[in-house]
């Protein structure tokens, strides 16, 4: 059906527009493509959740992991009967009679669309500040017991090797799962949305999200293997919600979901390297413009213009990002002959990356039935609350190990990973790969415990580790195999290609052919992951093994309940 709009602006909804009836049909983004990958990435939010085994639980932790939900018993391939999603074409979303959109800035009274953006602006730059501040803590502090307590040097390859870690670390990840437990406990705070479902939906609690912000600092502050982006992604939100309901009073539903979703992208400018790549997360993770009866472009600028600002302030006062490009991989910049066979190369990656993701998902599967029973067990004898405690308090206990014996498990890995990319000769391939599978295993520890964090980073240094392997026994040029590794464990499950791209030629500053590669790792990794179906089917296998035993089904406990006990 023609969902296309005709402007209106004597009704409350300004700019937003309203449905008409006609049927013309006229692209409404210039990248219809990946208006049906967005929704095509249904299929990785609605498959249901009794392959406990197999399923990455977000609200339990690194709420990253919600990217991929996927679980057992509807895992049907695309547009097969019982598919739970359905795909649309674009409608169009134009002036009536023309060839073009209809212009969704029009400086005609009450010019919404100027207010939402000088007010979208104000946020970007507010969330930059906070940004400064949120970055520092979690770099200075893990920084303060890693090296001026901790391993001088750190950390050069020489302490990056097997039990060259400080054996008091334990006893840091024992202390940071005391405390985020407690605090979770404190705050009643088990279980919440992903920021993938929060960018997807428009919505967040703000109240929530601050919970989770501080969990997630405190998480990070204590090593815990975790990425930065989900506290400043709930932050972000949270702003967004507030100004869209509580400042800018009685918006249109679509206007207040443009600036909780803006407020998100503006708050990850703090960490990419532009505000490009912040754009594109946001873009490409969450719904069509024309579901919201939007155009692409219109959406686009105004998470621009919060990311720039968030940008621009967080450099103005830092003079770098988190993903620093200048400090990350400084030979990456310098000049290097383009060959055909580098396309190829990009192909062998693609598969090293799905085959990763693959481990990792099995990985997840084992530890969270692992910790499922854990949990239940130590529920049924004190209660939810004390439970949440306890359990965090083990896993950062065995995640204090890792980092005792696998140094390179310490934290989001953004420390490591310039000598990773940068010395993997030096370092040595068994530890590179030891710590690639180690860190998984920390990953979905911290993430199934109730540590909270992102997923992205953690997914960028084990994929850069195994490029480490693939670099020191196949010689291949050091160029290449850094800025593929990169991002192709990221790109195998989480359907944002483009981001991820220019995310990597922006940090290793890699010319424009060095972006072809790339691209073909990216597009290779997905196809050969989730476009095939691989962790689809290990599911459906799961699903069908647990209906022919249905003692193996656990059955539902208070963990799930959202109310206290």
């Amino acid at each position: 059906m023609d969902n296309g709009i005709d402007l209106n602006f004597t009704d409350n909804s300004n700019y937003i527009g309203t449905p008409r009836t006609d049927t013309e049909s006229t692209p409404a983004c210039p990248l219809p493509a990946f208006e049906h990958q967005m929704q095509s990435n249904h299929v990785s939010r609605n498959i249901s959740n009794n392959a406990s085994d197999f399923v990455i639980d977000a609200r339990r932790g690194g709420p990253e992991a919600e990217v991929l939900q996927l679980e057992a018993h509807d895992v049907p391939s695309i547009k097969e009967p019982g598919l739970p999603i359905e795909v649309h074409d674009a409608p169009p979303i134009k002036e009536p009679g023309l060839p073009i959109e209809a212009p969704f800035a029009a400086p005609l009274l009450p010019v919404a669309f100027w207010q939402d953006l000088f007010t979208l602006l104000l946020i970007g730059g507010a969330l930059g500040a906070f940004g400064v501040g949120y970055i520092k803590t979690i770099t200075d502090f893990p920084l303060l017991w890693t090296t001026t307590y901790g391993i001088d040097n750190f950390p050069e390859p020489k302490t990056l090797g097997f039990a060259c870690g400080e054996p008091w670390w334990i006893g840091v990840g024992a202390a940071c799962g005391l405390m985020v437990g407690l605090t979770k406990a404190a705050l009643q705070l088990d279980e919440f949305p992903s920021f993938i479902e929060e960018v997807r939906s428009g919505h967040v609690e703000p109240l929530t999200s601050v919970k989770v912000t501080v969990c997630a600092l405190l998480s990070l502050m204590g090593g815990a293997s975790l990425g930065p982006e989900a506290g400043l992604g709930a932050f972000g939100g949270a702003v967004g919600q507030v100004v869209a309901t509580r400042v800018r009073k009685n918006l249109p539903e679509v206007r207040r979901k443009l600036y909780v979703v803006a407020s998100i992208s503006g708050a990850f400018s703090a960490f990419l390297p532009s505000p490009f790549t912040s754009t594109l997360i946001t873009t490409e993770l969450g719904v069509p413009p024309h579901e919201w009866g939007i155009s692409c472009l219109h959406m686009v600028t105004l998470y621009s213009v919060a990311a720039t600002a968030g940008f621009l302030v967080y450099y103005a006062i830092q003079g770098y990002t988190y993903l620093n490009p200048q400090a990350l991989y400084k030979s990456a910049s310098s000049a290097t002959l383009y060959n055909q066979n580098y396309v190829f190369i990009g192909v062998l990656f693609g598969f090293m990356g799905a085959s990763l993701a693959v481990c990792f998902f099995l990985i997840g599967g084992i530890v969270k039935n692992v910790v499922s029973k854990i949990k239940a067990a130590v529920e049924a004898r004190v209660g939810r609350w004390p439970r949440v405690v306890i359990i965090a308090i083990l896993g950062g206990t065995f995640y204090g190990v890792f980092m005792y014996v696998f140094p390179l498990t310490i934290g989001d890995g953004s420390v490591q990973l310039s000598t990773v990319l940068s010395e993997p000769g030096a370092i040595g391939s068994s530890v590179l790969a030891a710590s690639c599978f180690a860190k998984m295993l920390t990953y979905h520890v911290c993430n199934q415990t109730g540590f909270v964090g992102g997923i992205f980073f953690p997914c960028i240094i084990m994929g850069s580790m195994m490029g480490g392997v693939f670099q020191n026994i196949t010689g291949v040029n050091p160029v290449v195999a850094v800025s593929c590794s990169f991002v192709c464990m990221c790109a195998a499950f989480i359907p944002m290609p483009f981001m991820l791209v220019i995310l990597t030629t922006s940090s290793l500053m890699v010319g424009p052919q060095g972006f072809i590669p790339i691209f073909t790792t990216v597009i290779t990794a997905y196809l050969f992951c989730i476009g095939v179906g691989v962790p689809q089917g290990m599911l459906a296998l799961s699903a069908k093994k647990q209906q022919e035993q249905p003692e193996l089904i656990q059955k539902p406990s208070s963990v799930d309940s959202p109310t206290p006990v």
